[in-house]
Protein backbone atom coordinates (compact mmCIF):
# COMPACT_ATOMS: atom_id res chain seq x y z
CA UNK A 1 0.00 0.00 0.00
CA UNK A 2 1.51 3.65 -0.91
CA UNK A 3 2.53 5.69 2.39
CA UNK A 4 0.97 8.53 0.93
CA UNK A 5 -2.36 6.54 0.76
CA UNK A 6 -1.68 5.27 4.63
CA UNK A 7 -1.01 9.42 5.72
CA UNK A 8 -4.19 9.80 3.72
CA UNK A 9 -6.70 7.38 6.08
CA UNK A 10 -4.78 8.56 9.16
CA UNK A 11 -5.84 11.76 8.52
CA UNK A 12 -9.68 10.59 8.09
CA UNK A 13 -9.71 8.28 10.96
CA UNK A 14 -8.20 11.28 13.25
CA UNK A 15 -10.91 13.69 11.29
CA UNK A 16 -13.45 11.11 12.22
CA UNK A 17 -12.10 10.69 15.91
CA UNK A 18 -12.29 14.64 16.24
CA UNK A 19 -16.08 14.96 14.78
CA UNK A 20 -16.89 12.21 17.02
CA UNK A 21 -15.44 13.41 19.98
CA UNK A 22 -14.34 17.03 19.64
CA UNK A 23 -11.03 16.39 20.68
CA UNK A 24 -7.84 15.17 18.58
CA UNK A 25 -6.82 11.66 18.18
CA UNK A 26 -4.42 10.99 21.28
CA UNK A 27 -1.54 9.96 19.05
CA UNK A 28 0.37 9.01 21.51
CA UNK A 29 -1.18 6.23 22.58
CA UNK A 30 -2.01 5.32 18.96
CA UNK A 31 1.81 5.02 18.19
CA UNK A 32 1.98 2.91 21.42
CA UNK A 33 -0.35 0.64 19.82
CA UNK A 34 1.03 -0.09 16.76
CA UNK A 35 4.24 -0.95 18.64
CA UNK A 36 2.94 -3.23 20.30
CA UNK A 37 0.75 -5.00 17.68
CA UNK A 38 3.38 -5.09 15.38
CA UNK A 39 3.67 -8.42 14.46
CA UNK A 40 0.00 -8.74 14.38
CA UNK A 41 -0.65 -5.79 11.64
CA UNK A 42 -3.42 -7.02 9.68
CA UNK A 43 -2.88 -7.84 5.68
CA UNK A 44 -3.96 -4.88 3.40
CA UNK A 45 -6.55 -6.24 2.38
CA UNK A 46 -7.97 -6.26 5.97
CA UNK A 47 -6.75 -3.02 6.86
CA UNK A 48 -8.50 -1.66 3.46
CA UNK A 49 -11.85 -3.14 4.66
CA UNK A 50 -11.67 -2.30 8.18
CA UNK A 51 -10.86 1.44 6.60
CA UNK A 52 -14.20 1.43 4.29
CA UNK A 53 -16.82 0.02 6.89
CA UNK A 54 -15.75 2.95 9.17
CA UNK A 55 -16.01 5.53 6.04
CA UNK A 56 -19.46 3.84 5.68
CA UNK A 57 -20.54 3.92 8.86
CA UNK A 58 -19.89 7.62 9.07
CA UNK A 59 -22.00 8.30 6.35
CA UNK A 60 -24.48 6.69 8.24
CA UNK A 61 -24.78 9.81 10.39
CA UNK A 62 -26.03 12.94 8.40
CA UNK A 63 -24.78 15.11 11.42
CA UNK A 64 -21.43 13.03 11.77
CA UNK A 65 -21.11 12.64 7.55
CA UNK A 66 -21.07 16.72 7.13
CA UNK A 67 -17.99 16.75 9.55
CA UNK A 68 -15.96 14.42 7.71
CA UNK A 69 -14.84 14.90 4.43
CA UNK A 70 -15.20 12.21 1.54
CA UNK A 71 -12.38 9.65 1.57
CA UNK A 72 -12.56 9.21 -2.00
CA UNK A 73 -13.93 10.95 -5.25
CA UNK A 74 -14.20 10.00 -8.91
CA UNK A 75 -13.27 13.71 -10.65
CA UNK A 76 -14.95 14.80 -13.19
CA UNK A 77 -13.78 14.21 -17.03
CA UNK A 78 -14.42 16.08 -20.49
CA UNK A 79 -13.87 14.17 -23.35
CA UNK A 80 -12.85 16.66 -26.80
CA UNK A 81 -12.68 14.50 -29.95
CA UNK A 82 -10.92 14.73 -33.29
CA UNK A 83 -9.92 13.02 -36.55
CA UNK A 84 -6.42 12.03 -34.84
CA UNK A 85 -6.75 13.37 -31.83
CA UNK A 86 -8.94 13.04 -28.29
CA UNK A 87 -8.39 15.57 -25.62
CA UNK A 88 -9.26 14.48 -22.44
CA UNK A 89 -9.74 17.27 -19.61
CA UNK A 90 -9.92 16.10 -15.67
CA UNK A 91 -11.19 18.44 -12.99
CA UNK A 92 -8.71 17.74 -10.31
CA UNK A 93 -7.97 21.02 -7.88
CA UNK A 94 -5.89 21.17 -5.20
CA UNK A 95 -3.57 18.11 -6.26
CA UNK A 96 -0.32 18.60 -7.54
CA UNK A 97 1.10 16.87 -10.63
CA UNK A 98 3.31 14.78 -8.59
CA UNK A 99 0.61 12.84 -6.95
CA UNK A 100 -1.42 12.07 -10.59
CA UNK A 101 -0.38 8.95 -12.56
CA UNK A 102 -1.73 8.75 -16.30
CA UNK A 103 -1.66 5.87 -18.04
CA UNK A 104 -2.47 4.43 -21.34
CA UNK A 105 -2.73 0.59 -22.35
CA UNK A 106 -4.70 -1.65 -24.42
CA UNK A 107 -7.58 0.85 -25.48
CA UNK A 108 -8.26 2.40 -21.86
CA UNK A 109 -6.79 5.52 -20.40
CA UNK A 110 -6.16 5.15 -16.22
CA UNK A 111 -5.94 8.56 -14.35
CA UNK A 112 -5.25 8.10 -10.72
CA UNK A 113 -4.38 9.58 -7.30
CA UNK A 114 -4.71 11.21 -4.17
CA UNK A 115 -5.43 14.21 -2.81
CA UNK A 116 -3.79 14.88 0.57
CA UNK A 117 -5.47 16.79 3.36
CA UNK A 118 -4.46 19.99 3.34
CA UNK A 119 -1.09 20.40 6.00
CA UNK A 120 -3.10 22.59 8.55
CA UNK A 121 -5.88 20.27 8.53
CA UNK A 122 -4.39 18.42 11.32
CA UNK A 123 -5.67 20.70 13.96
CA UNK A 124 -9.48 21.87 12.27
CA UNK A 125 -12.71 20.77 13.04
CA UNK A 126 -14.75 20.97 10.85
CA UNK A 127 -18.92 21.88 10.74
CA UNK A 128 -19.55 21.16 7.25
CA UNK A 129 -17.81 20.44 5.04
CA UNK A 130 -17.68 18.21 1.28
CA UNK A 131 -13.86 18.77 -0.47
CA UNK A 132 -12.75 15.10 -0.44
CA UNK A 133 -9.42 14.02 0.27
CA UNK A 134 -7.94 10.58 -0.11
CA UNK A 135 -7.54 8.50 -3.12
CA UNK A 136 -9.22 8.87 -6.86
CA UNK A 137 -9.63 7.00 -10.02
CA UNK A 138 -11.04 7.22 -13.26
CA UNK A 139 -10.67 4.62 -16.36
CA UNK A 140 -12.25 5.67 -19.97
CA UNK A 141 -12.01 3.85 -23.01
CA UNK A 142 -10.20 5.53 -25.83
CA UNK A 143 -12.13 5.87 -29.36
CA UNK A 144 -9.34 4.95 -31.41
CA UNK A 145 -6.11 2.82 -30.81
CA UNK A 146 -3.54 5.18 -29.49
CA UNK A 147 0.24 6.12 -31.16
CA UNK A 148 2.83 7.06 -28.18
CA UNK A 149 2.56 8.21 -24.86
CA UNK A 150 -0.19 10.48 -24.26
CA UNK A 151 0.77 14.07 -23.31
CA UNK A 152 0.05 15.67 -20.07
CA UNK A 153 -0.42 19.10 -18.28
CA UNK A 154 -2.13 20.15 -14.97
CA UNK A 155 -3.21 24.18 -15.39
CA UNK A 156 -5.01 25.67 -12.53
CA UNK A 157 -6.85 22.05 -11.37
CA UNK A 158 -7.46 20.92 -14.39
CA UNK A 159 -5.37 17.79 -16.19
CA UNK A 160 -5.39 17.78 -20.07
CA UNK A 161 -4.37 14.45 -21.76
CA UNK A 162 -3.86 14.57 -25.39
CA UNK A 163 -3.85 10.92 -27.04
CA UNK A 164 -2.99 11.06 -30.98
CA UNK A 165 -4.41 8.11 -32.78
CA UNK A 166 -2.30 5.04 -34.16
CA UNK A 167 -3.97 5.55 -37.62
CA UNK A 168 -4.37 9.17 -39.19
CA UNK A 169 -7.22 7.81 -40.98
CA UNK A 170 -9.03 6.82 -38.19
CA UNK A 171 -12.00 8.67 -37.61
CA UNK A 172 -12.31 9.82 -34.07
CA UNK A 173 -15.60 8.86 -32.15
CA UNK A 174 -16.42 9.72 -28.49
CA UNK A 175 -17.25 6.70 -26.47
CA UNK A 176 -20.28 5.29 -25.00
CA UNK A 177 -20.18 6.29 -21.60
CA UNK A 178 -17.43 7.85 -19.38
CA UNK A 179 -16.79 5.61 -16.41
Amino acid sequence: MQPQLIESMRAQVRTIYRALTGRDLPEQEVAQQAQASTPAIPPEEELTRSFAELEALVRTAPALAEKVPPFSFTPALDVIGGDNECVIEVAVPGIERGDITVECSNGTLVVSGIRRPAAESGDRSYSHTEIPCGPFYRDLRLPFPVRGEPAVELDDGLLRVRVRSAAQETRGTLPDAAR
